[in-house]
């Protein structure tokens, strides 16, 4: 059985659970030590992490999908 994780807060990281951490660093696709780094700089949310570290786009695990997949 597989368990893919999902944080309940979406749009905020929570750097102290680990599940949430490993979920950030896959989708951000950023080391752990990078994204501590940005937390700290420019703090938990994740606009602003992503504004930090010059990604612009949303994590796709994160986007909904279109109404036309959806079943």
């Amino acid at each position: 059985m597989s368990f893919e994780f999902v944080p309940h807060d979406l749009a905020r990281i929570d750097l102290s659970d680990v599940y949430e951490l490993r979920y950030w660093v896959r989708e951000l696709r950023v080391s752990e030590g990078r994204l501590r780094a940005a937390v700290a700089a420019a703090g938990p949310r994740l606009a602003a992490v992503q504004k930090y570290l010059g990604i612009h786009d949303a994590p796709a695990s994160t986007m909904p999908a279109p109404l036309w997949t959806r079943r």
